[in-house]
């Protein structure tokens, strides 16, 4: 992708929506790679209705607000002791989901278990 948007030309930011959740990953990329991201805020949706919803025109706006100077907020690092925290709690959330899944399939199984030995 940074080979793509290099092509343009000379790079001044990236404009990223959502820089703290699904777009947290390209964020942390494209700053270790010593590129400035700015956080674009999310369409207006009145307006995205009446001018046609399109992913294309979202991210020539998001580009403009960036270029116009709009768009200024600077995203969270998200590499402190704050983001190693949530990033543990998601893998906490997820072993205890899971667990409780893998405990109601066990309980199916022997439930159908016992059931298939008292036939015979």
């Amino acid at each position: 992708m940074l080979e793509w948007a290099d092509s343009f030309g000379k790079i001044i930011a990236f404009g990223i929506e959502g820089t703290g959740s699904y777009g947290a990953g390209l964020t942390s990329c494209l700053r270790r790679h010593g590129h400035k991201v700015v956080e674009v805020s999310r369409p207006d949706r009145r307006l995205r209705r009446l001018n046609g919803k399109s992913d294309t025109l979202d991210a020539e706006n998001a580009a403009r607000a960036v270029l116009a100077g709009y768009a200024t907020a600077v995203p969270k690092t998200a590499d402190g002791v704050v983001e190693m925290i949530r990033q543990l709690k998601v893998a906490h959330d997820t072993a205890v989901k899971d667990r409780a899944g893998a405990m109601i399939a066990l309980k199916a199984v022997l439930v159908h278990a016992a059931t298939r030995t008292h036939h015979r």
